[in-house]
Parts: C-alpha cells; structure tokens; sequence
C-alpha cells in the first residue's frame, strides 16, 4: 500500500459525507490508496454512514477519545501505507491531487508537502503556497497545512503526535522530524488539498494556539519560548499592532499594565529578535 489517508472525525457527518464523496472518487482511480476513518464516538448518524460504505472505507473506528491528537495517532497504529496523509472531516483532495494517480511524487523523502487551497466557507477559496526550503523563522508567524503534508510512515510511527498539545502537536512534530531529527523533505510546487479554515487553533489564538507554538519552539532552540516573543512582538510591531502586542507581553508575562515595565520588556524583547537573526541562522 503506497498512501493511507486518515479521516478524523466527531459529530460531522455532513463534512464526513463531503470527504468520502471526494477520497471515493480518487480511490477508483488508484488503487494503492487506503481510506481510514477514526470518530471519537459520534452521535449524529456517522457510524451508520460508515458502515454502509465498506467498499471504499478500508478501516474504521468510532469510540471516545481523548482529544484529535490521540484519535490521530489512531489512525497511525491503523495505517498500512508507506506514506500517510490527514484529511479531517469536510477536507477535500484538490484536482491536481485527483490526476497524480500513479502517486510518482512519493519519491522516498520522510516528509512530502504541497501547497493548499483555503476554503473560508463563502464560496471563495485562496491558495496558501509552502516554501522549497524550511526554516525555523518561516514557523514564527507561518505554518505547513498538515492536510497537505505526507509523513513517511516508519518515522511518524515512531514519534507520532505528542498528546499533551492540543492544536499544535502538528507543529511540534514537523520541528522534530526536520530540525532535531533532520529527516528529508521535499516540497511540491502544487496544491494537495482543501482545507476547511474553521476550528480551535482560528477561534482561540491568543489563549491556546500561540502558548503551544511557544512550547513547541522550545525544545528547537535554546531559550526558544524567548526567541519567539521576540521575533513575534517586532513582527507585530511592524504591522502597526503594539497595542495587542503590549497586551500579549502583559499577559504572557503576568505584568501588570504599568508602562515602565512594559517599555523595559519591549526593549530586550527587541534586543533578543536581533541577536536572534544571527542565531537561528546558525542554528541552521
């Protein structure tokens, strides 16, 4: 089996059934492609969609999880294809992904990404494109679509998703497997998927996301949470957004609002981004 592709699902039926009606379509197409699905225990009908649909579902599960991490790491122990690709519910192939059929672009490299289609829900979707080469400066501000991405799976199996995250791990994963790791990659110049832009990490940035790309960046650099203050608060400085990034360095920092401490905070903030640039270069 050349690709497994993962479904994740909870009470989504109505994504799930965009999904299957267009990972259906591709399957009768090439046939060294499995279809897996992992649902946390849906209520909504999902399981009963499933199980009318063996021809094109090559496994499934439907029980509690513990959060989308852990039902993908899942669909990891379930897959038996050499590379593996994440498609949550109401994700879609895009049309250059649906001609690849003979799969020639899954060449051997640990880790295989595109670009991807941004689906905002209003009938208008943007393209997001990746860079050839991967930087740990691109991730300050950027991220890989992990439903353009294909994890070679003898190493995914062996880091898989760290649970403890909970919108992040697919960052975290990406800067162990290239950074730490220095697994192979390889960029394509084409989009691979449709991503449907809704969910945690866009609703809660501020509480959740960004916290967990802190800790993510962590264990890359040292001193990495700092670094990423840094770089982020010039950034956002940059884009005329000081108030907000006062109030993240208030809050992140547990200051309080006094302007004294901020304005110190700021300036080795702003210290910290230009050794920085230096650094991470080196560190690369």
């Amino acid at each position: 089996m050349k690709l497994s592709i993962i479904t994740v699902t909870f009470n989504n039926l109505l994504g799930l059934k965009r999904t299957h009606q267009n990972i259906a379509t591709f399957l009768q197409q090439c046939k060294d492609v499995e279809w897996i699905v992992v649902d946390g225990g849906s209520t909504d009908g999902t399981v009963e969609f499933l199980s009318e649909h063996p021809q094109d579902i090559a496994k499934y599960v439907s029980e509690r999880d513990s959060g989308i991490y852990n039902a993908m790491n899942k669909g990891i122990r379930m897959a038996n294809g050499e590379y593996l690709l994440f498609l949550n519910a109401g994700d879609r192939l895009s049309e250059q992904m649906a001609e690849k059929r003979c799969l020639d672009f899954l060449t051997g490299e640990s880790l295989i990404y595109g670009d991807v289609l941004l689906d905002y829900g209003t009938g208008n979707m943007a393209i997001q494109c990746h860079p050839n080469t991967l930087t740990l400066d691109y991730f300050i501000g950027n991220y890989l679509c992990h439903q353009a991405i294909f994890f070679r799976n003898s190493d995914i199996e062996k880091l898989h998703y760290d649970e403890t995250f909970k919108v992040a791990a697919d960052l975290d994963l990406i800067i162990r497997l290239v950074f730490l790791e220095h697994c192979s990659y390889k960029h394509l110049p084409w989009a691979v998927a449709i991503y449907e832009t809704t969910g945690l990490s866009a609703k809660k940035y501020y509480s959740v996301t960004r916290p967990e790309i802190r800790k993510a960046f962590a264990q890359a650099l040292e001193g990495g949470e700092d670094w990423y203050d840094a770089i982020l608060l010039h950034r956002e400085w940059g884009d005329n957004s000081s108030w907000k990034a006062l109030l993240y360095i208030a809050r992140t920092k547990q200051l309080k609002v006094q302007v004294g401490r901020v304005l110190e905070k700021i300036v080795v903030c702003y210290q910290r981004y230009i050794a920085f640039k230096q650094y991470i270069h080196r560190k690369i």
